[in-house]
């Protein structure tokens, strides 16, 4: 949650981090839950194909993973109860 939290800019915009984390965290996908989302309702230009763009790659790249780990985990869930 913590990555999350301070790379996405829930914590402070994006624009007030220095050079380096703030291109570090535009290669991870939670700019673009936030911050991107947040310059779009301000009226700020941003690059919204890109956006898009790199949010369907981490889609593509997680959604997978989610799919495995979400078989592998029903195989070892077992219902208690009444």
């Amino acid at each position: 949650y913590l990555p999350y939290l301070y790379l996405s800019g829930l914590v402070a915009p994006l624009a007030l981090y220095p050079e380096g984390v703030r291109a570090f965290a535009f290669w991870t996908p939670f700019p673009y839950m936030v911050d991107v989302p947040a310059r779009i309702l301000a009226g700020e230009t941003v690059p919204v194909l890109q956006s898009f763009a790199a949010m369907a790659a981490w889609a593509a790249l997680l959604l997978p993973i989610n799919l495995l780990l979400w078989r592998r985990g029903l195989r070892h869930y077992s219902a208690m109860g009444a």
